[in-house]
């Protein structure tokens, strides 16, 4: 049995991504860490306008040393067996992933000379970090995810069907709801302006739920439907037809393989390249 810690960015993938990820790999544990609650993520705003090494760690360097810590001996107690970074992409990165994918090999590479002086110790880290540690991103978010599987809509609290373009690969999500789309923007602070809300898996959810907008007791809650709708998530169903979800594709994948329980609905051939297992030559962690 290994030992996989998961670090998240969310309130809703720290609750339920473990348990969600269990089902697929049930002779394995999965632990959410911090225990006590998620890290913030870094793609929320323009990563290409983020500078590492400043005085004030960022939020991505708080990530990247969470990650080294989770699998270093003496840093955290026992050591995880593997250890994942899940980020959302969010839309406003979403044309960027490589800089992404680029930015945060950075933090976790300076974590590791910063935190061990001699080159010996870094040789040591940066070969454990390269066998046990992974960093995945959810395109442009999870609950973008939901919208494969129309049984974990019902469950976030969708009151009515969404309507997508045929064949829609929901890490390219978009919807053609007119009402949705010509709602006024100022009325609502939980509706993303134009021209992104088509693109924006949650804003639309927070409509399936409560089309009017205005009855608090019907309002999507990530801390609540949203992981119950994680949970019970069919991966399989997301994932059908192949090629879709190339990003997800390849956290199944490396995970997959890591813990040697292939899935037949995966496939490395239609992982993302940017954060497929096993990464490039010049890799630091085991997908980057």
């Amino acid at each position: 049995m290994a030992q996989v810690v998961l670090i998240p960015t969310g309130r809703l993938e720290h609750a339920a991504l473990a348990p969600a990820l269990k089902r697929l790999f049930p002779d394995h544990d999965f632990i959410p860490r911090p225990k006590e609650r998620h890290l913030d993520g870094f793609t929320s705003t323009d990563v290409t306008r983020i500078t590492l090494g400043g005085p004030v760690s960022t939020n991505v360097e708080e990530l990247a040393a969470e990650l080294v810590a989770s699998v270093s001996p003496g840093q955290r107690g026992k050591p995880a067996d593997f250890a994942v970074v899940v980020e959302d992409l969010e839309l406003v990165n979403d044309h960027q992933p490589d800089r992404v994918v680029q930015l945060f090999r950075e933090a976790v590479d300076r974590h590791i000379h910063k935190t061990w002086s001699s080159q010996q110790a870094q040789t040591r880290a940066v070969a454990l970090v390269r066998e046990r540690c992974s960093f995945h991103l959810f395109r442009p978010m999870t609950e973008a995810y939901f919208f494969g599987d129309p049984a974990a809509l019902q469950v976030a609290g969708a009151v009515q069907a969404p309507q997508l373009p045929a064949a829609l690969d929901v890490e390219s999500f978009q919807t053609n709801d007119a009402a949705f789309l010509q709602l006024p923007n100022a009325q609502f602070d939980r509706i993303v302006d134009m021209p992104h809300r088509q693109r924006h898996p949650k804003s639309y959810l927070h409509y399936l739920c409560d089309p009017t907008l205005a009855d608090r007791r019907r309002r999507y809650r990530e801390t609540a439907g949203g992981v119950a709708a994680l949970r019970q998530l069919d991966w399989q169903r997301v994932l059908t037809p192949a090629p879709h979800c190339p990003f997800l594709q390849g956290l199944l994948d490396d995970l997959a393989y890591a813990l040697n329980h292939p899935l037949g609905f995966v496939s490395r051939a239609h992982a993302h390249p940017l954060t497929r297992f096993p990464g490039g030559q010049n890799r630091l962690l085991r997908n980057l």
